[in-house]
């Protein structure tokens, strides 16, 4: 065999296994590339799930504001000074004896004493307790016009802070840092949610990658293999032709 048939031989084969590897090097980088696009796509889709949660909190967050700010406000009128406002005004009960009657019956009864003095005293006595009961019930508070502590309504006061102190409510500050950190632990849920999924495509990408390393490889050593047997083939032929051995 010639020098200048080995040459040609191996160009040949050079040449042959060139092409293959660049086809092998093709196929991968479009199937990273590919891989890489879904990737994207996952990442672009967990942001915008992320981005869609934040949107909704805030425009819940929006309209509980606006729905504290159009409630209707109570503003409480101190009592001016120098009046003892702990007792409700007496106000004259319905039925009373006015003093121009109690004055005619008064007379009435100055003129029946004579005849009736058992009977005079026994009414008097009997008057004697209901004068005294509605004194009493005259005197009694008004139970309504004062409300008892924790019964008032949200918003009573125009004080935030103290309008909770008065309903034995969460202060405005407390449910505040509350509910950031209801909101943080979320978010933090949703990276940990998101972290991991992008360690297993990770952990895929790499042993599909291997895989397909291996399977190259393999496919490279095959490739060489048939090629050596069919150039050695067609180069034994062609000096069977050309030489007529």
């Amino acid at each position: 065999m010639s020098d200048d048939v080995k040459a040609l031989f191996r160009q040949k084969l050079a040449s042959s296994q060139s092409k293959s590897l660049e086809a092998l090097k093709a196929a991968k980088r479009a199937k990273l590339q590919k891989q890489a696009r879904a990737d994207a796509q996952q990442d672009a889709a967990l942001q915008r799930k992320l981005a869609e949660k934040q949107r909704r909190d805030a425009a819940a967050r929006a309209v509980q504001a606006q729905a504290e700010a159009s409630r209707p406000s109570v503003r409480y009128v101190a009592p001016p000074e120098g009046r003892d406002h702990s007792q409700p005004a007496q106000q004259p009960a319905t039925g009373r004896i006015s003093d121009a009657k109690r004055a005619r019956l008064a007379k009435v009864e100055k003129y029946k004493r004579p005849l009736t003095t058992a009977a005079s005293k026994d009414s008097a006595s009997k008057q004697e307790p209901a004068a005294s009961s509605r004194q009493a019930r005259d005197a009694a508070p008004n139970k309504g016009s004062t409300a008892e502590k924790g019964s008032v309504p949200a918003g009573f006061f125009d004080d935030s802070v103290q309008d909770a102190k008065v309903r034995k409510a969460p202060l405005p500050h407390e449910t505040k840092a509350a509910e950031w950190a209801e909101f943080e632990k979320e978010i933090e849920k949703e990276a940990e949610t998101t972290e991991a999924i992008i360690e297993a495509d990770t952990n895929q990408t790499t042993i599909q990658r291997t895989l397909f390393e291996l399977e190259e490889q393999k496919g490279v050593a095959s490739l060489r293999t048939v090629l050596s047997s069919h150039e050695c083939v067609s180069f034994t032929t062609r000096l069977h032709h050309r030489y007529n051995l």
